[in-house]
């Protein structure tokens, strides 16, 4: 039969390997989240972009059947600008 300070000593290592685990454990929750967290953002972002590829797509279109840039190049710069400015948040 085991004395007492060979069983304590086995308790306080199945403590601490229980410990380390949990702690182990943890980290890895935290960066899982943040790559959640990353993703969220980037499927948020998905369709500003998709506008703005609809709106460039209707600008090439308008410019090879009219031959002519587009009266006002804001009409283009502008949703680039706003989808950068969203990106950066």
């Amino acid at each position: 039969m085991p004395s007492q300070r060979v069983t304590i000593g086995i308790g306080l290592a199945i403590l601490l390997v229980i410990s380390a685990a949990s702690i182990g454990l943890d980290l890895k929750s935290q960066t899982d989240a943040a790559a959640v967290n990353q993703t969220l953002g980037v499927l948020k972002q998905i369709p500003d972009l998709e506008l703005l590829l609809r709106r460039t797509e209707s600008a090439a279109r308008g410019f090879a059947l009219n031959k002519a840039p587009p009266t006002s190049s804001s009409s283009t710069a502008r949703p680039a600008r706003e989808f950068r400015r969203r990106s950066t948040r």
